[in-house]
């Protein structure tokens, strides 16, 4: 999280733009993004473009811009 805030910070991106769900899940490595849309699908859904920033341990990294257009998210299934 404090990683996280340091970014957004950095970005000067509003708070109210980044989606966290670390509170509920904690670090999930390289499930993180896919949970985040299952956590919070109306907020993507009703989007126009996201951007999304992954990153790991060993320096990895990945970032994409989505156009998000008409998709659909499957709900998300805790066992």
């Amino acid at each position: 999280l404090f990683i996280i805030n340091q970014i957004v910070n950095k970005l000067a991106l509003p708070k109210d733009k980044v989606l966290l769900n670390i509170d509920l899940f904690g670090n999930t490595s390289g499930v993180s993004i896919p949970l985040l849309f299952a956590s919070f699908t109306e907020e993507i859904c009703s989007a126009k473009k996201i951007l999304l920033s992954g990153y790991g341990s060993g320096l990895s990294w990945g970032n994409a811009i989505l156009e998000v257009g008409d998709i659909e998210i499957l709900p998300l299934i805790e066992s």
